[in-house]
């Protein structure tokens, strides 16, 4: 064979080598990005991370991308609110607003009671609840619910946790965002240097990689570097459990109770900025630790003396109705011991689902019924 032919055939031998490796290596690099180990929102569509992001950027973050419970795909708005009965300009319409405990109004007993009180009273009822949502988040979302989704209640649930004030004093307090008339107009969210519970930058930009149409290997690497990147610029976490309980197991300064006053207030005053709304229910409930026969692990603070404070110095006073469960004689489940009523294991003492759906539920919407 002529030397240049034979050449010509090594090349042609060493380049299909070449592609056959790349062929392979690109094939397994598919498989591995197409992983729920590597990518556990793959099955999550782009419209609803697209929603996530967009959303995200004026509420710090939403719920969780749990696709199983929420229906992402289905429909991505599930990441703000869910419909538990459809508002109607002929009737009167509810919204319940919170964290994970108004969450829970979505499990299916409470929510198979709100079906039916939707039914027997003609209402519609939405609910927005959110985990880890304080009043300064609920503010900017009542807002954004009525801009941008024509959400517009006469009535208005309010969850406002105990753990809501180490969230406002930890988590949102540096991240709030004020116009030039000292408006409250956002939470923004993480940055990508975060590495607090709610970083959301570090998956956007990762979703952004392996949802390109670049070769699965090129995916790969560049999701390696992100993460590198990520681990040598992130900062310390600021909002371990032990700084959010901290208001309820150490007590807190004056400063961080009028900062908390003042969120309840923001909150309150973005109800009402709309005349529509007719009446706001706020929730307040004990935790375990409330109850705690040992000294040493009993919460010192209860968050509805502060929210008591708040509402007494509003000038809108008249159309709040407080329902305070330690104070009010309304939580006679109470007393009862504290492995009936709350979750086992669960720091934040959320109840169980039983208790919540018998005890809880009917109690706020009995009272809320007064006031259709």
């Amino acid at each position: 064979m002529h030397p240049k032919m034979r050449l010509v055939v090594n090349f042609a031998f060493v380049l299909s080598i070449l592609l056959t490796c790349l062929v392979v290596i690109e094939f397994f690099g598919s498989k591995i990005i197409s992983s729920t180990e590597f990518n556990d929102k793959i099955n999550i569509t782009d419209e609803a991370i697209e929603f996530y992001k967009t959303h995200s950027a004026e509420l710090h973050h939403l719920r969780d991308l749990d696709d199983d419970r929420w229906h992402l795909s289905e429909n991505p708005s599930n990441a703000l609110f869910t419909i538990i009965a459809p508002f109607l300009n002929t009737q009167k319409n509810i919204l319940i607003q919170g964290d994970s405990w108004a969450e829970q109004f979505d499990l299916p007993a409470s929510r198979e009671y709100l079906e039916r009180f939707a039914n027997e009273k003609q209402v519609g009822i939405i609910n927005a609840g959110s985990t880890s949502y304080a009043p300064s988040v609920m503010a900017v979302q009542i807002n954004k619910l009525r801009r941008q989704f024509d959400i517009h209640p006469e009535h208005i649930v309010a969850i406002i946790d105990q753990t809501d004030i180490g969230d406002e004093l930890c988590r949102y307090a540096i991240r709030r965002n004020f116009d030039d008339a000292n408006r409250l107009i956002g939470i923004r969210p993480e940055p990508f240097e975060s590495n607090e519970t709610y970083k959301l930058e570090l998956f956007f930009r990762k979703q952004a990689i392996l949802r390109s149409d670049k070769m699965a290997l090129q995916k790969f690497l560049e999701s390696a570097v992100l993460k590198i990147q990520h681990n040598f610029r992130k900062e310390k976490r600021r909002c371990k459990w032990p700084e959010i309980s901290r208001p309820l197991t150490q007590g807190i300064s004056k400063e961080e109770a009028e900062d908390f006053i003042s969120a309840v207030d923001r909150y309150i005053e973005a109800v009402f900025s709309d005349g529509r709304v007719k009446s706001l229910h706020i929730i307040v409930h004990p935790h375990s630790n409330h109850f705690s026969q040992d000294i040493q692990d009993r919460y010192v603070l209860y968050a509805g003396e502060l929210i008591q404070q708040a509402i007494h110095s509003n000038k809108h006073e008249n159309k709040i109705v407080l329902l305070d469960f330690l104070n009010q004689n309304i939580g006679s489940y109470l007393d009862r011991p504290t492995e009936e009523i709350f979750k086992e294991g669960d720091p934040s003492s959320h109840l169980n689902d039983q208790i919540f759906a018998s005890e809880l539920t009917p109690r706020i919407f009995q009272e809320l019924a007064k006031r259709l």
